[in-house]
């Protein structure tokens, strides 16, 4: 019987290692996963933040057919502020990308706050379009990062073209 004690004894204290080992592994896991949930949650927070929109008359928007030069007004609808950087957004004009030659904030301060507008002129090499063409204008923005996270938006809005 002695010896049944001390088998006993051992397995138990092997039995209770091998459960603290998957503790650990189980404990490390879950906290990954959290910070994960955690990284994802501020990022939504960033993306409903950040939000851009058409400003003006879209159905008179500026377009010279010689240069193919295109002016867009884009207002920060959002409460985070835009990065107004020309690298930094993407624009389309009937599915051609635009070279954006200059973005300028209407009012003057130095970023794009909530509720200025941005003047962007740009140029693409698609076909020229005429007066009175509506074609489908796409724009990608980001915010400026909060807390080490980056929002996007992206708009997709049907304008028609004055020559």
């Amino acid at each position: 019987m002695a010896d049944g004690g001390a088998t006993s004894m051992i397995m138990l204290v092997t039995a209770l290692i091998i459960s603290s080992i998957s503790s650990v592994v189980l404990i490390n896991s879950w906290a990954g996963i959290a910070d994960v949930m955690d990284e994802q949650g501020r990022k939504a927070e960033a993306d409903s933040a950040t939000k851009v929109s058409l400003a003006g008359d879209t159905m008179n928007v500026g377009y010279v057919t010689g240069s193919k030069t295109i002016t867009l007004y884009f207002q920060n609808s959002g409460t985070n502020t835009l990065d107004s950087d020309s690298a930094d957004m993407g624009i389309y004009v009937a599915g051609e990308a635009v070279s954006i030659a200059s973005t300028t904030v209407v009012s003057g301060v130095a970023d794009w706050y909530e509720g200025e507008l941005l003047k962007v002129v740009g140029t693409h090499a698609g076909a020229a379009n005429a007066n009175d063409d509506e074609v489908m204008i796409s724009l990608t923005v980001r915010s400026l990062p909060i807390n080490g996270v980056i929002g996007s938006d992206t708009l997709n809005e049907v304008v028609r073209l004055d020559v």
